[in-house]
């Protein structure tokens, strides 16, 4: 999963901000955890994509068409 480590950071980046913010405001765990989920698990379904997008073969646009004779 090539983009986990970077989703990791944004989440880590999201929590230390919700950390911040929760110095004056309260703020629910349960929204704390969800924006940590949703961060991880986008850079997985992003991971995900682009291991099937590179393993597919790819077809040239500019291919000739075969005549059958």
């Amino acid at each position: 999963y090539i983009y986990l480590e970077h989703g990791a950071h944004w989440a880590i980046g999201a929590l230390a901000l919700i950390l911040m913010v929760s110095i004056g405001v309260h703020v629910n765990e349960l929204i704390t955890g969800l924006i940590g989920i949703a961060f991880i698990g986008a850079a997985v379904f992003s991971s995900i994509r682009r291991n099937r997008d590179e393993d597919e073969p790819k077809q040239s646009a500019t291919a000739e068409p075969v005549s059958v004779s």
